[in-house]
């Protein structure tokens, strides 16, 4: 295992490259219970619905859920979520709080769990487990709800559920061409209105415009044995055609086996890929480099574990670095982390950064962010920037009245307890006691949160609780 302790320093890890000046200082903790144990191998970190406490989904092991979210956790402070051993693959828990796993136990490909409920087995499928399993944020892809579509990959085609995931709700729909690994969006934009659903799997990348139906691959990162496309991350860029560039983390086969793991780039939605940059396994203290996990960040950051492909049990170890510049270089970010493969990247309600590893879960020991769905500190307006929201809870209609020192161009919506915008109420000049009218009518029941933004870069916002 490759040490690393609170005292490294923050390394450059590209040509050119030290990570942008004022960058959030990055510390980690080992996740309570599962943090630096062998034999927590685990591929992801999901929350409930307005819970700041982790669910470690464990790859050897059952499900554990933390009830009390106390920092001083031990074992007997864990509840097992999943009684048959599950050892789940991939697993995700939608705004309604429902937990759906793929698991190879028998013929199982997916597992579901309701908030309350009991464990549902194979709801849908069987052969293959259900590798990955995604829920898409498009607004094209959610139902009357507003929930988003459900994904999995079982091997070689998609299926899709537009109910939370319920038993003889999901259908199979196109092949891929190749066996999946993850999936990623490309969000609305003038040149795609709908946004763009992506796929990544072995042979690469491939998109879809409609829904999952049929996949095209795309060009410059798809490949027959060519390339394996672990995850993907979009990062915004004001006045792009496409909102932005999409970016996908790929074992790219072209290369040395100690030094495959890549980062390609879009500048057309998943169109076409371009490579962007090469890990340097030296420079990480690795080995060899083969697997990216990606993670995009609303401040425009990119993060990425870096690390080999290993099979089996034997744990690998691995590197976590951040760019600034949308993945042309990156600096190291694992000061006090374990060194360890990382899984998967997720930021947490709380603003916290988390990895799921080959050998447990692991956080930073600081809110990176603010609480998911609040906008990034700014400097503050003259005399402030508040607001309420009324009534609170409700099942309809609610009214958000603005406190504003000076008449200024804002921005009211509204996004989910995944930190997924659901409406944009508001976009343009106010007052201050401006009255901004909000319709809940058909959103799923839930915590959400009413974020408002001013052109002078302050920001606020409050929780919003809808009744059904």
């Amino acid at each position: 295992m490759r040490p690393r302790t609170v005292l490294a320093l923050l390394v450059a890890l590209a040509a050119g490259g030290a990570g942008a000046q004022g960058a959030p200082t990055v510390v980690w903790e080992p996740l309570p219970l599962v943090g630096d144990r062998p034999g927590t191998n685990g591929p992801a970190v999901a929350f409930f619905p307005g819970d700041p406490t982790p669910v470690w989904i464990s790859g050897y092991g059952p499900l554990l859920y933390n009830p009390d979210g106390d920092p001083d956790d031990t074992y007997g402070d864990w509840d097992n979520l999943c009684t048959r051993g599950c050892a789940p693959y991939t697993g995700v828990i939608t705004p309604r709080g429902t937990v759906l796993i793929g698991a190879p136990a028998g013929a199982t490909l997916l597992s579901r769990l309701p908030l309350g409920g009991v464990w549902e087995y194979k709801v849908a499928g069987e052969g293959y487990p259900a590798f990955p399993i995604y829920q898409s944020s498009l607004p094209a892809l959610r139902n009357a709800a507003g929930e988003g579509a459900l994904f999995y990959h079982d091997g070689g085609s998609v299926g899709r559920s537009d109910d939370d995931g319920r038993e003889g709700t999901w259908r199979t729909l196109g092949e891929t061409g190749g066996d999946g690994l993850s999936f990623g969006e490309v969000p609305p934009s003038p040149a795609l209105p709908d946004g763009r659903l992506l796929v990544g799997m072995y042979n690469g990348v491939a998109y879809s415009d409609d829904g999952g139906q049929t996949w095209t691959p795309g060009e410059g990162a798809y490949g027959f044995a060519r390339f394996i496309a672990y995850s993907f991350a979009f990062v915004p860029e004001p006045g792009h055609p496409y909102g932005g560039v999409a970016l996908a983390g790929l074992y790219d086969f072209a290369f040395g086996r100690d030094s495959t793991a890549t980062v390609y780039a879009s500048d057309d939605g998943g169109a076409t890929w371009e490579r962007r940059h090469r890990f340097s396994p030296s420079a990480l203290g690795l080995d060899n480099a083969n697997e990216v996990a990606l993670l995009a960040t609303r401040d425009g950051a990119v993060w990425a574990g870096v690390g080999p492909t290993r099979a089996g049990s034997t744990p690998a170890v691995g590197a976590i670095v951040r760019s600034e510049d949308g993945g042309r270089t990156w600096t190291d970010v694992g000061e006090g982390y374990g060194g360890w493969r990382v899984r998967s990247l997720t930021v947490g309600p709380e603003g916290r950064v988390y990895a799921a590893t080959d050998v447990g879960g692991w956080r930073t020991t600081e809110a990176i962010y603010p609480v998911a769905g609040e906008p990034a500190p700014g400097p503050p307006a003259s005399g402030g920037l508040g607001l309420s929201v009324r009534p609170n809870p409700t099942g309809g209609a609610v009214a958000v009245v603005l406190e504003l020192a000076s008449p200024e161009r804002v921005r009211v919506s509204v996004v989910d307890a995944g930190g997924r915008e659901v409406a944009v109420a508001w976009d343009g000049p106010a007052a201050d006691g401006q009255r901004v009218g909000i319709d809940t009518a058909g959103w799923a029941a839930g915590a959400y949160r009413v974020r408002v933004t001013a052109a002078s870069g302050a920001g606020t916002s409050a929780g919003l609780t809808v009744l059904r």
